[in-house]
């Protein structure tokens, strides 16, 4: 990532625990990521009131080797969104919203509930596609295995 584009982004609230573990899995996140999910309360030094509150998380899917990531920043004014490597499904539906209904996406966590919604659908294709696998594996345990263990 340019250092540039590293600099707009920081300045307009990216995070600095996102952007970490995005660079430290080149650029696409992977499976191995250890970022967690975040959240952050920042308060007014002088009278403790709250000012923003920060919540970063990331979504994985089997078999699929990127990393969603998604960032929310809420103060008493505005919403702020960063989505990273968001489902282009999602994209899709998110664009769909804007034109027929923009002010559903006001809503607490509509943005949030499309990746999830789209990475749920994901896991619901993988097991409808492995769905005979899996019932044979059920079906037909394979043989008990029989461990001696023999001391000379």
């Amino acid at each position: 990532m340019r250092k540039g584009t590293i600099r707009t982004l920081l300045s307009h609230g990216l995070s600095n625990i996102l952007l970490t573990d995005i660079a430290s899995s080149d650029g696409r996140g992977s499976l191995t990521s250890r970022m967690g999910a975040h959240c952050i309360f920042n308060r007014n030094q002088e009278n403790g009131s709250l000012k923003s509150v920060e919540m970063l998380y990331l979504l994985r899917s089997f078999r699929d080797p990127s990393v969603a990531y998604t960032q929310y920043i809420r103060t008493p004014r505005h919403r702020t969104y960063f989505c990273i490597n968001y489902s282009s499904k999602a994209r899709t539906r998110l664009a769909s919203q804007l034109k027929l209904s923009p002010q559903r996406l006001y809503r607490e966590f509509s943005i949030d509930a499309m990746a999830i919604d789209q990475c749920i659908r994901r896991w619901e294709t993988i097991v409808e596609q492995n769905r005979e696998v899996l019932k044979d594996a059920v079906d037909h345990p394979p043989p008990r295995i029989r461990v001696e263990i023999i001391n000379n």
